[in-house]
């Protein structure tokens, strides 16, 4: 059973989805439409009402809202990081221009 997908992030032919309500992100294949992986789980061990997602320089973003932080999953080797962590819950995050621009509960910056 899967719940309502609030982001995705596309990378050549896998795309990954976010259920914030699972705690989870699953990886699906482009072209056979097959799930290959999902990390998270219900309990919210590892992710706590993940919202967002987004995909750059290999790795993979994904804002992490109950825990206040943006991690980055190395699809390679699945391994999680936390890469910045914040006062109040984070909704989006992305790099443009060689900008970070993440929108928190309080409104929109650049980190």
């Amino acid at each position: 059973m899967f719940d309502t997908a609030y982001g995705f992030a596309v990378s050549e032919d896998l795309i990954w989805v976010v259920y914030p309500t699972r705690n989870t992100i699953k990886c699906y294949n482009l072209k056979t439409y097959k799930e290959l992986y999902s990390i998270g789980d219900i309990e919210g061990t590892l992710f706590n009402l993940p919202e967002s997602l987004y995909f750059y320089d290999d790795l993979l973003y994904v804002c992490d809202m109950g825990n206040q932080r943006i991690c980055t999953i190395d699809p390679e080797s699945k391994v999680i990081d936390s890469y910045k962590e914040f006062r109040e819950p984070v909704w989006a995050y992305i790099i443009s221009n060689n900008f970070e621009i993440v929108r928190l509960k309080s409104g929109i910056f650049r980190v």
